[in-house]
């Protein structure tokens, strides 16, 4: 494993973030499927179970903080 994977992984989500925040409604937070990527927005302070849309499985969303 490189050294520079989990930098790079933090920069991945940052750029994430930046992007989709735009699209977040006042008061949530954004989250991702562990399973497919599927960004989604809610109003929990922390990591999630619940059914994913986009791959229509029940997954754990992790919150991505800036």
């Amino acid at each position: 494993m490189s050294a520079t994977q989990p930098s790079e992984k933090v920069n991945q989500e940052r750029i994430a973030y930046h992007q989709q925040s735009a699209d977040l409604d006042p008061g949530n937070n954004l989250f991702q499927c562990n399973n497919c990527g599927h960004y989604a927005g809610d109003p929990r302070p922390r990591g999630f179970i619940s059914g994913c849309p986009a791959c229509e499985s029940i997954v754990t969303f992790y919150r991505i903080i800036d």
